[in-house]
């Protein structure tokens, strides 16, 4: 039956994720987003939606941070610094492969660039200092789709877990 068999592959989804990132590994990312002067999140088309509410989520932690619309995200080079962290919200594009590569032009004035992707041969992980490779229905087998936003929203409440108990 159809409707029993999709809360099971969510919930196999996020059994994932919990096996993939362990608290060792959000706490690493929690406590660079904790020292952090401020907080840019950036997200294209499929990805926008989560970065949006992660940022809102932010917002209600009183961290200082910025969504930054697909146009905005290009001119970050311009003010970001080396005590603020970017992250990018990316299933498998390579749309912010322009801003990387001007960001990381900073040298070591550059911010801690994070990516949250869902393809393990995404072309800008090598190019971050930290990259977070989420599953999705491909990659758990599956032949149809499982909304990409309960992916990520599973994932960055992880991360808010660990945020929170820095507070």
């Amino acid at each position: 039956d159809h409707e029993q068999a999709l809360p099971e592959q969510y919930a196999t989804l996020f059994r994932e994720i919990e096996k993939r990132f362990p608290s060792s590994k959000i706490k690493e990312l929690a406590s660079v987003m904790y020292h952090a002067d401020r907080v840019f999140v950036a997200g294209f088309h499929y990805s926008s939606v989560s970065a949006m509410l992660f940022n809102y989520h932010l917002e209600e932690l009183r961290y200082t941070t910025s969504h930054l619309p697909y146009d905005e995200a290009f001119k970050l080079d311009a003010f970001a610094r080396k005590n603020d962290v970017v992250i990018i919200f990316s299933v498998h594009s390579e749309t912010y492969r322009e801003l990387v590569k001007n960001l990381k032009a900073m040298g070591n004035s550059c911010p801690h660039l994070v990516l949250f992707c869902m393809d393990p041969k995404h072309i800008l992980r090598s190019k971050v200092d930290y990259s977070f490779v989420l599953p999705d229905a491909h990659t758990l087998g599956y032949g149809h789709y499982l909304d990409l936003n309960m992916t990520f929203s599973y994932f960055t409440n992880k991360v808010f877990h660990e945020l929170k108990a820095k507070d």
